[in-house]
């Protein structure tokens, strides 16, 4: 196996960092956007460059036919949905009664579907999962997110 002496762009990693990975050492780390860097900073090697290969959102296709840097919209535009949000549900449960049936929880914000909200659901969602009194048996309350079509505003 060839030790290749430069580093490739693997992924985007959130805010502001990427995922890079050094071809010398095969080993993964992150950044910054602008990598700068003469060395790889996990096993010392001065690298000659980038490596010009294909990032794993791009497809093959939109990298044969637009070269490194295809337009957005087809890398990101397909796994958006345009005019969605987030909405929390909640459903409760008083004592051995059976659970109520899902419900909008109206006292949650409601978040768009943008490349990065996941993160922000998901910290939201854990954050009113670990709400309530422990020990607390008289209620208990399920929560969870679904997406759903923007109402239209007039």
């Amino acid at each position: 196996m060839n030790k290749l002496p430069k580093w490739r762009y693997v992924e985007d990693a959130g805010d502001g960092l990427c995922v890079y990975q050094c071809l010398y050492c095969k080993r993964q780390f992150c950044a910054d956007h602008r990598l700068d860097w003469d060395y790889c900073p996990r096993c010392g090697v001065r690298w000659e460059g980038q490596h010009a290969c294909r990032p794993h959102a791009v497809p093959r296709w939109a990298w044969k036919r637009y070269g490194p840097h295809p337009p957005w919209e087809l890398v990101w535009g397909r796994r958006l949905l345009v005019g969605a949000e987030w909405v929390f549900l909640v459903r409760t449960k008083w004592f051995d009664d059976p659970w109520d049936e899902w419900r909008l929880d109206v006292d949650s914000p409601t978040i768009d579907v943008t490349d990065g909200s996941r993160r922000s659901v998901r910290c939201f969602l854990d954050m009113q999962r670990q709400q309530g009194t422990p020990g607390e048996v008289a209620i208990r309350y399920e929560r969870r997110v679904q997406i759903r079509r923007k109402a239209k505003r007039t």
